[in-house]
């Protein structure tokens, strides 16, 4: 017995020592590999990294050239490909306001190529702004927000944050309303949430805090029915009532405009006013509503 045990002992030992090698050899084969590595990387580094010598634009420009382009990359002159931080290049040339997206990446041996997908403006936003498909509004150039282009775009406005949510609604009337005399030229949602928008007729909306798809059928039906032959004499309509609507006149607009106090304090009458007289007092249009319902909200 005590041979035997012996004998597995010694094969205990042994299988170890074995198995102690191995692993000795796999991590000097590591070891090596690495070495290797690093010493085929310097070698090659001067082939890998050298300097950049051009930035190449890729993409369909319309508003922006592969100048601009490379100028908002920024690319010192001297730096070494392998030193570009494609994130920074990224976010650099994302920040030019035509610029909806970007990618750069390195093309050896010594070029950065920077792929653009520029802004397709959908609409007009405030003031001075635009909106784009994706319904994020942007500040172009003042010499482009002035472009001829831009002013068959709808004007959408609205409170910050509120981008896509007006654009959507805007789409929704766009459908709902083609075809008919109420098609939107504007809509905006101001700090109250309070909608209004304007037909390409010039006629005034009021809308209303609520949702103002709600009020999609009565301007598709009713309201055309309820001003038939007159609806060129409207101004303004005030759908803020829960069961109806209320209608201001031109012939109010103009009597309001000729009654202006400089004119009344001068006894005279303007020469723009004159031939409104007649019309005002033969007016057949209600005082104020062609139909009302409870009281608007606001």
């Amino acid at each position: 017995m005590s041979a035997t045990g012996a004998a597995l002992r010694a094969a205990e030992r042994h299988e170890s020592e074995r198995s102690l090698t191995q692993l000795a050899l796999q991590v000097a084969l590591v070891l090596l590999s690495l070495l290797a590595v690093g010493y085929l990387a310097q070698m090659l580094r001067p082939t890998l990294d050298r300097p950049v010598r051009q930035v190449k634009v890729s993409g369909r420009l319309s508003h922006l050239t592969p100048t601009q382009i490379a100028a908002a990359a920024a690319i010192v002159p001297g730096t070494h490909l392998l030193a570009v931080n494609l994130s920074s290049v990224k976010a650099k040339v994302e920040a030019l306001p035509w610029v909806a997206h970007a990618q750069v990446t390195r093309d050896w041996p010594d070029t950065l190529t920077v792929q653009v997908v520029e802004r397709q403006p959908f609409a007009r936003w405030d003031e001075h702004g635009l909106l784009d498909t994706e319904g994020r509004s942007f500040t172009p150039a003042s010499t482009d927000r002035s472009a001829s282009q831009w002013h068959a775009l709808p004007q959408l406005a609205g409170p910050p944050g509120q981008q896509q949510d007006v654009m959507q609604i805007w789409k929704q009337f766009s459908t709902g309303l083609a075809g008919t005399p109420f098609a939107l030229a504007r809509l905006s949602q101001d700090a109250r949430g309070d909608w209004r928008a304007q037909t390409r007729s010039g006629v005034t909306l009021r809308l209303g805090p609520d949702d103002p798809t709600t009020k999609l059928n009565l301007l598709r039906n009713t309201i055309p029915q309820a001003l038939a032959g007159k609806l060129d004499q409207v101004a303004a309509i005030d759908l803020r009532y829960t069961n109806g609507f209320a209608v201001r006149w031109l012939s109010q607009d103009r009597a309001q405009h000729c009654a202006a106090p400089a004119d009344a304090a001068r006894g005279g009458t303007r020469p723009d006013c004159a031939a409104d007289a007649d019309t005002k007092s033969a007016s057949i249009h209600p005082p104020a509503t062609a139909r009302v319902g409870e009281k608007p909200k606001s």
